[in-house]
């Protein structure tokens, strides 16, 4: 890794982790880190998947592949990674790299997905139908047809419910065991991602529409919409599902066209949905997003742009810098002898890890009751709006 900096919002300063670009680096089409964090998968346009230690930067493995590889998925486990490229899906075996599996769609794969147990994996396909395969004998199990070509699956990770985004702009949720369709809505353009909440009580989407929206399932309802200067290609959660990021493509300035910046936008969900941070990405156009496994101290986040590089922000750093006064309020009542005689006790580096870790107390995974109550709040909010 080369490690620099990156001017932010408010002057604050977001540690930014970077693979310097090279002449023989196609542009990050995709990326997926693994559960544990211990991995990333990044696919090209070149048609190479190149897997590297999170950690260390080090690349581990290189697949190739026939076209451009759209899709990465790691099975739950880790021990598969399933990769789409032009008609095909592939499942490579992730202690050996060799493939286990090959499926030939017939047409193009942009997006492939495994349910909560590893046992089924959902496909995106171009002809317009969102497919789902039994792992091992590749089996077609379900099939739905939309009216334009499918982008975009993701499984709840609570049950069996399979939500698919399309060209038609038409977001579907259906019940795979049942094989009926729970509920639909629609963006005014081309749907590039859904992705479920934890809870499995949200779905977020976005599109050509510029718009990045969060859906509540038992409501049926929106709950949130954020409109941005160009198209959202990703939205994604991270793992704790009190963060939600928003990639905009942004388009870099020359003669026949006026600049829009490119940027990952990430809000909070228990905080009101505010911004809570903006990640620019100078002179380029965005193309890719993953969320790195989050806990109490570390909300990760890596991009792949059309500069070739790839970067990761460490967003629990950032937020700790825009929200320092919060620490310095806690910090201040201490050092004059203002607060309660309990704080007193503590000694001055204990504290200071209290006041640095304030603002991330959401970080921690909320209760489905109060995710509710909060969100019910959110939609009444949204709604008046």
């Amino acid at each position: 890794f080369e490690m620099s900096s990156s001017p932010v919002e408010a002057g604050c300063r977001v540690e930014v982790y970077q693979w310097p670009p090279h002449p023989d680096t196609c542009q990050a089409v995709s990326l997926a880190f693994e559960a544990s964090g211990t991995r990333l998968a990044v696919g090209l346009r070149g048609g190479w998947a190149r897997i590297f230690d999170a950690e260390g930067g080090q690349e581990l493995v290189c697949l190739g592949h026939d076209e451009a590889v759209w899709c990465l998925a790691w099975h739950p486990s880790g021990k598969q990674l399933a990769t789409g490229d032009g008609i095909s899906a592939r499942v490579f075996d992730t202690e050996t790299w060799t493939q286990m599996a090959h499926g030939n769609f017939g047409h193009s794969c942009v997006d492939l997905a495994w349910n909560a147990n590893g046992t089924w994996l959902a496909g995106a396909i171009s002809d317009g139908t969102a497919r789902v395969c039994e792992l091992g004998t590749w089996l077609e199990l379900a099939r739905w047809k939309h009216a334009g070509a499918v982008l975009t699956v993701a499984w709840q990770l609570t049950g069996e419910l399979l939500a698919s985004g399309s060209k038609d702009g038409s977001v579907r949720i259906f019940d795979v065991e049942r094989d009926v369709e729970i509920v639909r809505w629609y963006h005014s353009g081309p749907v590039y991602t859904v992705a479920w909440h934890p809870s499995g009580h949200y779905l977020a989407s976005c599109g050509r529409d510029k718009t990045a929206r969060v859906f509540d399932l038992a409501g049926q309802a929106e709950l949130k919409r954020w409109e941005h200067a160009d198209r959202v290609l990703e939205v994604k959660w991270d793992s704790s599902g009190c963060w939600l990021a928003a990639l905009v493509r942004g388009v870099p300035h020359d003669d026949a066209q006026a600049e829009l910046p490119a940027a990952v936008y990430v809000y909070g969900a228990s905080l009101g949905w505010a911004q809570v941070a903006c990640l620019p990405h100078a002179d380029t156009r965005l193309a890719s997003m993953a969320w790195a496994p989050s806990n109490a101290s570390c909300a990760q986040l890596a991009t792949g742009a059309e500069d070739k590089a790839l970067r990761v922000f460490d967003l629990a750093k950032h937020v700790r810098a825009v929200n320092w006064s919060r620490g310095r309020i806690l910090w201040r009542a201490y050092a004059t002898g203002d607060a309660k005689s309990v704080f007193r006790r503590l000694t001055p580096d204990v504290l200071r890890k209290i006041c640095s870790f304030l603002v991330l107390p959401s970080l921690q995974p909320p209760r489905a009751e109060s995710a509710v109550s909060s969100c019910d709040g959110m939609k009444r909010s949204a709604v008046s709006s």
